[in-house]
């Protein structure tokens, strides 16, 4: 390796180095303008590809729990009339009293309106009472439907989510639907749904933030009149989520434009659905009519 000495008596690098030393910066070249407003507008087609499809399958994956949490409840409401002489899980609304003046037992206590704070109380789902189904659940999550976002502003001014969003089948557990209905079937005991047809009902069914309200979800009917007391919800896209006296749970495609209500932070009021098949869908998994309106005695 060769070194040379200046003039000064200073040595100096090696002469293959000296082309390093000697080469000149070039600065790196940046993008232009143009070449990032193209990259910026790939990036947004991109996501205005992959966003719609993301908010799809969140909202997927937001109705595979609620059905997961309508199972849970499905079962422990079976394995209650396995343990109760086949009597059905007691549902009674806070309106039935017995002779002493004492509410009469129910699955879930308390009024779900907007304002109450019933609905804010888990211990009304949860708590350890005759009826409940605190004892074969863990949590008093699988109570609410996760994409169920509502809020009850109570007195304080505070608002808080409500714990439940399921109701039960008003025919069933209770007799308060026969005292209002004549001649129509209700189910007290597990003998009573495997008789006459249709042996399999709802058990449980979501319901539409706005109409939530007792332990009960009910319809009425009468000759030329068909309503919803409490909506079923469509918030898993146009589908609800209701399960069944076998155990199984389904999500199911609504269909009737009638049936998708936009939630107002309101209670609702009956809605009026005359001929709409998602109507007759719930009434022919809700009762039996034993006669009292022959055009609704399927």
């Amino acid at each position: 390796m060769k070194t040379t000495r200046h003039s000064s008596g200073a040595v100096r690098a090696p002469l293959q180095n000296a082309a390093v030393t000697d080469r000149r910066y070039r600065p790196i070249r940046g993008f232009t303008l143009i070449e990032l407003l193209v990259v910026l507008a790939i990036i947004a087609i991109l996501a205005g590809l992959l966003l719609p499809a993301l908010a799809r399958a969140k909202q997927k994956a937001l109705a595979i729990v609620c059905l997961s949490n309508l199972k849970q409840l499905t079962l422990a409401w079976d394995m209650y009339g396995h343990d109760n002489n086949d009597w059905l899980v007691p549902n009674n609304p806070p309106t039935m009293f017995d002779a002493q003046g004492k509410k009469l037992p129910t699955w879930a206590w308390g009024v779900m309106r907007y304002g109450n704070p019933d609905g804010t109380n888990i211990d009304y789902v949860i708590g350890q009472r005759e009826g409940s189904l605190g004892p074969y659940l863990k949590t008093y999550q699988v109570f609410k439907c996760p994409s169920d976002k509502s809020l009850t502003t109570l007195s304080n001014g505070v608002a808080y989510p409500r714990v439940r969003s399921y109701s039960m089948n008003g025919n069933m557990g209770s007799i308060a639907r026969a005292s209002v209905t004549k001649q129509v079937a209700i189910f007290l005991k597990r003998r009573d749904i495997t008789s006459g047809p249709r042996p399999e009902l709802c058990v449980f069914l979501d319901i539409h933030q706005d109409f939530i309200d007792w332990c009960q979800y009910i319809i009425t009917w009468d000759i030329g009149r068909e309503s919803f007391f409490n909506l079923p919800a469509s918030r898993h896209g146009g589908s609800g989520v209701l399960s069944f006296t076998d155990g199984r749970a389904e999500i199911h495609r609504w269909k009737d434009p009638r049936t998708f209500l936009p939630m107002k932070g309101i209670q609702g009021v009956p809605v009026a659905v005359f001929g709409s098949q998602d109507w007759r869908y719930v009434y022919q998994l809700t009762t039996k009519d034993l006669g009292m309106d022959p055009t609704h005695n399927w």
